[in-house]
């Protein structure tokens, strides 16, 4: 038996796997795959520590310091966890796993428009993260795709780097006030058709009414929101409506002997620092949980 299953190959994840198998916890992590969200951000200059590295560099990084300390990484996709009366049942599709403890990191992944180019050119002008790649494109042209609230944010956020701002709405969004005084031009009722460029993007190619439209940008940002898949979790921990885990200060969930982390939680700010310090707290809350200290008053945390 596991001490601890953690799910999820992203930064949350091998933080977590980090923390725990260095506490001498023994440690399994499933994931069908290692990066995650960060696999899609080429540059990372806000890491404190780290001037500059990619996404995918930073958790394999964290990966092989994890791995050193001992943690077992298992490619394969968690199916269905069942509460037993000490643990839990992790059924994957490879095989299934007793463990005592489990820490969920599976993350959440982006909802793309669909247009030809919007996936290939991710890092290379395509990005779903103004936070994270905003400073990248200071002084430069760049197109905003997207819905709702966030569609607004970005406009918001760009606003203040970049020499101009299209806003390209692929649905309703919302509260469009909020964007009096900022600077932009709104193209309403394009169909984006293709995203174009080299090395970089270059050319945004949109169609209205039969006419082709060719836009010059630097960079587009893709805001259709994001896609939480908590499936295998819902009838276990309590969740929002988004389908988020709800977690207290410390990473529970509602269940005990269950821990959350990074964007799967309903803690908000998808920053990869962020994500490791959530990681790192929960395999310590993994860590009290699995060897009592959680019951006793006196310990120190």
């Amino acid at each position: 038996m596991f001490d601890v299953l953690i799910i999820g190959g992203g930064v949350s994840g091998f933080s977590a796997g980090l923390y725990s198998s260095r506490k001498g916890l023994n440690t399994v992590l499933v994931s069908p795959e290692v990066g995650g969200q960060a696999n899609l951000t080429n540059t990372i200059e806000n890491y404190p520590g780290i001037k500059h590295t990619t996404g995918s560099g930073l958790v394999l990084n964290i990966m092989d310091q994890a791995v050193g300390f001992g943690l077992n990484y298992v490619q394969d996709r968690v199916v269905n966890i069942k509460k037993l009366k000490k643990g839990f049942s992790v059924r994957c599709e490879k095989k299934t796993y007793s463990v005592k403890s489990i820490i969920i990191c599976s993350g959440k992944s982006p909802k793309w428009v669909g247009f030809k180019g919007e996936k290939e050119f991710v890092g290379r002008g395509v990005s779903t993260c103004t936070t994270c790649d905003a400073p990248l494109f200071k002084k430069k042209i760049v197109a905003v795709v997207g819905s709702g609230l966030g569609a607004c944010r970005a406009v918001s956020e760009l606003s203040k780097i970049c020499k101009k701002i299209y806003l390209i709405p692929t649905g309703v969004i919302p509260r469009l006030e909020d964007l009096k005084g900022i600077k932009y031009e709104l193209l309403e009722d394009y169909k984006i058709l293709e995203v174009k460029g080299q090395v970089m993007v270059s050319n945004l190619l949109l169609e209205k009414e039969g006419k082709i439209k060719d836009l010059v940008v630097n960079g587009v940002f893709v805001k259709g929101g994001y896609i939480t898949d908590s499936s295998p979790f819902k009838e276990l921990v309590k969740t929002t409506k988004r389908g988020e885990i709800r977690i207290d200060r410390d990473a529970k969930t509602s269940v005990s002997g269950v821990f959350a982390a990074g964007d799967i939680t309903d803690l908000g700010f998808e920053q990869a620092i962020i994500s490791a310090g959530e990681g790192a707290k929960a395999a310590l809350s993994a860590y009290s949980f699995v060897t009592g200290h959680d019951k006793k008053k006196d310990w120190d945390h």
